[in-house]
């Protein structure tokens, strides 16, 4: 299993920031699931409608996951992060391709 944060790396020259890296990745990933059917592959919090639309787009080996807040780095530890309960893991969804 391969779990990815797939982005590209800012780069000023090609114009690729934080707000777009995710979607300039999703020609990796793709590229990716079809070299590797086998290989079971998670694009991890994914941002953006095309990232979504792209992973239920490939096979069902390509899943990815979706948080509902992010916090982007901030408040690890917090009840936003913990559960209220202080024990589960925040709440994500699950997409799967195919």
């Amino acid at each position: 299993m391969l779990n990815l944060h797939g982005e590209v790396p800012s780069d000023a020259a090609s114009g690729v920031t934080c707000m777009n890296a995710e979607e300039k990745f999703l020609p990796v990933l793709k590229e990716l699931a079809g070299k590797y059917p086998r290989l079971k592959i998670v694009l991890e919090h994914c941002t953006t409608k095309k990232a979504v639309e792209t992973v239920r787009g490939l096979g069902e080996n390509v899943a990815g996951t979706i948080v509902g807040a992010p916090d982007h780095g901030f408040g690890w530890g917090s009840e936003r992060e913990m559960g209220a309960d202080g024990k589960t893991d925040r709440a994500s969804s699950f997409v799967v391709g195919g």
